[in-house]
């Protein structure tokens, strides 16, 4: 079975079930096919990609992006980050912050631990895009983390 790259999933990790509803909306008005899979925090994302590294399931499967919102219970998303840059496997996935915190610390902790991208809540539709056509087309979150999008909120390149 052969996969194109709109069928490998954007992955949003947050706490808040409407921000899943908001993101699949704004995916669909974006015109972005890929399938949108949510999940409710950092120790559910971590269990759900250690199954598909432990499966050895096809990279072709694996999240095009992952989007990760900061404050949750339990395991924060910079824990999160945290976890997922010591797992080399997913290295070549772009992670992106989506948050509501402007904080200008936890914009550079989240850098510091592999982000590739900070947007603020909620991105624009040709911004969305933009990110997930670039990553698409087979290049490494470190090209993704220098590409020059439309400046939105706290988007920054590192």
């Amino acid at each position: 079975m052969e996969f194109s790259i709109d069928d490998r999933p954007i992955l949003l990790i947050d706490d808040d079930q409407d921000v899943g509803f908001f993101m699949e909306r704004l995916l669909r008005a974006s015109g972005i096919p890929n399938p949108l899979w949510t999940l409710s925090g950092g120790t559910e994302a971590v269990a759900a990609l250690s199954e598909l590294s432990y499966n050895r399931a096809s990279e072709a499967t694996w999240p095009l992006i992952v989007l990760v919102d900061l404050k949750m219970p339990v395991m924060s998303g910079l824990d999160f980050l945290q976890w997922l840059q010591g797992q080399w496997e997913f290295s070549a996935i772009p992670r992106i912050v989506l948050s509501s915190s402007g904080d200008v610390r936890d914009v550079q902790r989240a850098y510091e631990l592999g982000a590739n991208g900070f947007l603020m809540k909620y991105p624009s539709p040709a911004t969305f895009r933009a990110i997930t056509r670039f990553a698409g087309e087979s290049h490494s979150a470190q090209e993704l983390a220098t590409t020059r999008f439309a400046q939105e909120g706290y988007w920054q390149h590192r």
